[in-house]
């Protein structure tokens, strides 16, 4: 298999694992490639998406720290999946976040931390081995049906946790 391919389908399958996991909607995932490009892979992208105007308000900077987390979380399971020590974003990437963040920062110095600690959050939600059973479950089925329903990641998603679960509940009543 295309290690490019399985790359592209871990960090959309954080994404998706992120937006549910931060009570985000999920959009429909795909690996697809499509006509209008030159074999680059079609997803989406949760900064371009139509959210109502966020103000700097307490409750739509958690919002915005949600989304950014999610997006984020993305490229952490993309780093995880191929063992890397740096997360791949490109210019690209850190301006559309830059550009997202804008409204809730003041200075521009204070954006490289808040990306810094935002990233740090994506990384630990990453990094929690019920969530990476989560993101490798639902990039293995991406890889395997090459688009997936936004109600069909809802359920792998869900299904993966309960596995996960119940066999952390064995694990410790084994241990009493």
């Amino acid at each position: 298999m295309n290690n490019n391919i399985e790359a592209i389908a871990f960090r959309e399958a954080g994404h998706a694992v992120a937006c549910y996991d931060l009570k985000l909607n999920i959009d429909d995932l795909s690996i697809l490639q499509t006509e209008n490009n030159s074999g680059e892979l079609a997803h989406g992208n949760l900064l371009k998406k139509k959210f109502p105007a966020l103000e700097d308000t307490p409750s739509d900077r958690w919002q915005m720290e949600k989304i950014i987390v999610a997006y984020l979380s993305g490229f952490a399971s993309q780093q995880k999946f191929k063992n890397s020590e740096n997360m791949e974003l490109s210019q690209k990437a850190l301006d559309q976040i830059h550009n997202f963040m804008m409204p809730f920062v003041t200075w521009e110095e204070e954006l490289i931390p808040y990306v810094d600690l935002l990233t740090v959050r994506a990384k630990k939600l990453i990094d929690d081995p019920i969530v990476w059973q989560e993101v490798q479950d639902l990039a293995s089925r991406l890889l395997k049906d090459k688009a997936i329903s936004s109600k069909k990641a809802r359920a792998i998603i869900r299904d993966s946790f309960i596995r996960s679960y119940d066999t952390w509940k064995k694990k410790h009543k084994e241990k009493r």
